[in-house]
């Protein structure tokens, strides 16, 4: 599926995140818990659009075992190459 790109007004009010590995709403094999809330105050607040957010994935007792950032569209995960590929900080927003 092709997406538009986001231009003119559209950029500067609305942000696009794709997650992979997630269902429709929630669940999946993907990170599917999100604080899009604190990304929205940001951006209100402080006028700090979010580029990225972070997803988690927990296990059944909550604990979180695997995070990954969330990046603008068309922009997707990229593993860095080396790191804890469960770990969002061993990957980059990118384009290619």
């Amino acid at each position: 599926m092709a997406m538009p790109q986001l231009a003119g007004a559209g950029a500067a009010n609305a942000r696009f995140y794709l997650e992979p590995g997630v269902g429709h709403v929630q669940g999946g094999v993907g990170p599917d818990q999100v604080d899009y809330l604190g990304g929205m105050i940001d951006w209100v607040e402080k006028s700090v659009a979010p580029e990225q957010l972070q997803s988690s994935k927990m296990d059944a007792r909550q604990t979180v075992v695997r995070t990954m950032p969330l990046c603008v569209y068309p922009k997707f995960p990229k593993y860095s190459g080396s790191g804890d590929a469960s770990l969002a900080a061993s990957y980059s927003c990118a384009t290619n």
